[in-house]
């Protein structure tokens, strides 16, 4: 499984664990162990609560940014076809993020998804 994860996650992965025991975070660094044996890549359960995260905590920065992760690994990838489903997601994720918002009593959030 080792195999299909990229070799820059891979690194990254290991940065991570040296910085963690190098602080002496070892509660932590057994945390991220854990969570990162046996994955290869990011889990589609992991990667939706993300996304409905974002939404619900009303950060639009999170969720756009998150958004333009997805279009540059995933989206970019699919066959023109799927463009419009696409777009329509993305539009829903926003439209999703000014309901939570509104409904948090935040309305200021709503006006920044102009």
């Amino acid at each position: 499984m080792q195999g299909a994860v990229p070799a820059s996650v891979r690194v990254g992965d290991e940065v991570c664990r040296e910085w963690l025991a190098w602080r002496g975070f070892a509660g932590a660094l057994r945390a991220f162990d854990a969570d990162a044996a046996g994955v290869a890549g990011l889990p589609v359960e992991r990667l939706a609560e993300l996304v409905l995260g974002a939404t619900a905590s009303s950060e639009l920065g999170e969720l756009t940014s998150l958004l333009a992760f997805l279009s540059s690994r995933f989206f970019c990838r699919l066959d023109g076809a799927w463009a419009q489903d696409v777009r329509r997601l993305e539009s829903s994720l926003l439209k999703l993020y000014a309901v939570r918002a509104l409904q948090a009593g935040r309305r200021a959030r709503v006006l920044e998804v102009r």
